[in-house]
């Protein structure tokens, strides 16, 4: 980096802080990246961290949905639990577990509804 700015100097007193604090280089990041992205921006530095906090709000209202975690592996036995991250409202809630236990699988959300198919139970 110190090679590249030498060859490449920047005769302008301005800094990467004043950039981000604009507020247009966080959004601009957020609405491309999604949420995860503003999240790896938010811990590189003190700046980016006030930067993305002022931009989060309006990101998670791009990006609405939810996260799901189902089924797994807890070490001794196959899982039948569902949990669901609602990022709007920065909370996990418990979900009608499966009916099988099972880990490995596929899923996706149709229709609003989540579909968990496949998976292995443990058993051969």
């Amino acid at each position: 980096f110190e090679a590249a700015r030498a060859a490449h100097p920047c005769l302008t007193a301005s800094h990467l802080a004043d950039v981000l604090t604009t507020g247009g280089l966080a959004f601009a990041i957020g609405v491309n990246t999604g949420l995860a992205e503003v999240v790896a921006l938010s811990v590189v530095s003190k700046v980016s961290g006030r930067a993305a906090k002022d931009v989060f709000p309006a990101i998670r209202a791009l990006y609405p949905g939810h996260v799901y975690v189902h089924g797994g592996y807890d070490g001794q036995r196959r899982l039948l639990s569902i949990e669901r991250l609602a990022p709007a409202a920065e909370r996990w809630e418990a979900l009608p577990p499966m009916s099988d236990r099972r880990a490995v699988v596929a899923a996706d959300v149709v229709a609003s509804k989540l579909y968990v198919c496949g998976g292995w139970d443990g058993e051969y």
